[in-house]
């Protein structure tokens, strides 16, 4: 009862900042350098590695900014409807993000959207199951069903 009361019934807001700062410390798979998914929900090795055809404006290869591993060699793109409506979503979040800059030359966001349109274009052109899954990630978008990966930053942005 005693615990209860001292430790949950009232909880102490210091105390859980630096709990949780505690956890992360020791198990931040970033800092242990074990990341092995991708930050766009694909797969890789963890080790970022710039592509030869990478600009130079946008961000170099680097586990911790979903752009860079657009122009990362070790990125592994997954065979599934999963990946693919993840593509869109993320592309829907970086549209808003470059609606959100004023300027006629071309923004670091603006080479993510050709980047992922390009996979996207390549997934639906290669064969017929993956044409259906582009489809239907395009429904979802236009209904608004954003992947769970985005769907919380996109909606925080739409606001």
């Amino acid at each position: 009862m005693e615990t209860l009361r001292g430790n949950y019934e009232r909880p102490s807001q210091q105390r859980s900042m630096i709990e949780l700062t505690k956890f992360w410390d020791k198990n931040d798979p970033i800092q242990k350098g074990e990341i092995k998914a991708s930050l766009i929900t694909s797969q890789c090795n963890g080790i970022p590695i710039a592509t030869h055809d990478k600009p130079p404006s946008v961000i170099a290869p680097n586990c911790v900014n979903q752009s860079g591993c657009l122009w990362c060699q070790n990125l592994r793109d997954i065979d599934s409807f999963d990946y693919i409506w993840s593509l869109f979503s993320f592309r829907y979040l970086k549209t808003i993000e470059a609606a959100g800059v004023n300027t006629k030359e071309t923004v670091p966001s603006d080479l993510v959207l050709a980047r992922l349109t390009e996979r996207i274009i390549w997934f639906r052109d290669s064969s017929n199951k993956r044409t259906q899954w582009v489809e239907e990630a395009e429904m979802r978008m236009a209904e608004g069903d954003y992947h769970p990966h985005w769907c919380a930053l996109i909606e925080f942005l739409e606001t």
